[in-house]
């Protein structure tokens, strides 16, 4: 009966709602109304084929016909963080208290008055991803930043290859002039809230940028600096400092060859072989020889591999699990507190794999960029700029934006 099902939803850990076509379309409400344990949220998953599931964005969207996917999600949404979870259901359940039975009738009265033609049209919708105009965002981002009731605009951008172009050696990665100056002014402005996520550590980051008053994670968000001073760094591994400097020699020691050199960020040591992309330049066996051992190495003291760089870093981290995704779940709950999807508007930017665990992390709740020249290239990202100069004009038309939204008020 009713009650069974309701006691059902509110003690479950997961709802999985996939139908294999138009259907269900309340099954996903219902949930979301009966989690009423704080410290449950609970995590709702909903095939894209459910009517409402374009209105329930913070809810993991996965087709249920790719059955390693529906895996992959299931996997993801019973292993969640609790913060992250919190967010999504907390913004699910404050739609659904606003969207009530009153909003509907009006809205569909309201759509009765406005049948008459006055949209825009498709053609000044298409863009071009080879020549990005900052008019091109109105139909990116106007309206995501349009709805009402947000105060605060929340920038997280990644820095290498999107703040940054890609220079042939890290210490050549120069933040354009005119980025910076844009970059400095939205964050003066009370109203936006400024975060570089970076792969970096934090004194290189802090020296590269060089911008006060905003929030720096390096190491790909292990290490968070906030405004005022504090720092934040997530549970770490007995004897990890040790063990960071037992392999930064090992790995100097056997696989600094043709080129190849290790980058000592702390805690986390990348392998640049980025002189081994060029045919030619090592032998394809030994190179080969050179990664395995190096990933060897990597195991061996206990650290977790990663790729960045299109796979031209390998990387060392410590064996915990988090990433981008859970460093920007913590910057934004750090800064406004637990029900901060109500009040803000997230915009991110990236460009590489490791920004694509905070895409996910995001999905539903911000607008994402990555900067990728290619349309292969599978992402999360709401869309794709084709470089670092997409990322400026994307700030030139925020710091546009918010100014017209401080005259009108």
């Amino acid at each position: 009966d009713d009650s069974e099902l309701a006691a059902l939803y509110r003690d479950s850990n997961v709802a999985l709602v996939t139908p294999l076509r138009d259907g269900m379309n309340l099954t996903g409400k219902e949930f979301v109304a009966c989690r009423i344990q704080a410290e449950k949220p609970g995590v709702l998953i909903l095939s894209p084929f459910v009517g409402a599931a374009d209105l329930m964005q913070e809810a993991l969207i996965v087709n249920p016909y790719e059955i390693g996917r529906v895996a992959d999600y299931l996997h993801n949404a019973l292993t969640m963080p609790v913060p992250e979870a919190e967010v999504r259901m907390n913004a699910l359940r404050a739609r659904e208290k606003n969207n009530d039975l009153n909003y509907w009738m009006k809205s569909f009265f309201m759509e009765i008055d406005n049948l008459a033609p006055g949209e825009e049209s498709m053609s000044k919708r298409r863009m071009t991803m080879d020549s990005i105009k900052i008019r091109d965002f109105d139909s990116m981002l106007n309206k995501y930043m349009a709805e009402p009731g947000w105060s605060k605009l929340c920038l997280l951008l990644d820095y290498d290859g999107t703040l940054a172009p890609h220079g042939s050696h890290p210490d050549l990665t120069v933040l354009p002039e005119a980025t910076k100056e844009v970059l400095q002014r939205l964050a003066d402005m009370p109203e936006v809230f400024v975060s570089v996520i970076t792969g970096r550590c934090i004194p290189d980051i802090k020296a590269k940028v060089n911008i006060k008053n905003i929030t720096y994670a390096g190491n790909h968000g292990i290490d968070i600096i906030h405004p005022d001073g504090t720092k934040f760094v997530p549970p770490m591994p007995e004897e990890v400092e040790e063990k960071a400097s037992w392999l930064l020699q090992k790995l100097q020691a056997e696989c600094c060859v043709d080129g190849a050199w290790v980058e000592n960020k702390g805690i986390v040591l990348a392998l640049h072989h980025e002189a081994w992309k060029e045919k030619g330049s090592i032998d394809p066996e030994k190179k080969e020889k050179l990664l395995t051992r190096a990933r060897e190495l990597m195991t061996e003291a206990g650290f977790k591999i990663g790729m960045s760089d299109g796979g031209l870093v390998t990387e060392a981290k410590p064996s915990i699990k988090w990433d981008k995704g859970n460093a920007a779940i913590y910057i934004l709950r750090s800064a406004f507190g637990v029900d901060w999807s109500d009040n803000i508007r997230i915009i991110f930017a990236g460009d590489d794999l490791t920004d694509e665990d905070a895409m996910k992390a995001l999905k539903g709740l911000a607008y994402s960029f990555r900067v990728v020249n290619s349309g292969l290239v599978q992402t999360l990202a709401n869309h794709r700029l084709p470089d670092t100069k997409g990322i400026l004009t994307m700030l030139l038309w925020v710091e546009k934006f918010m100014l017209e939204r401080r005259n009108k008020k």
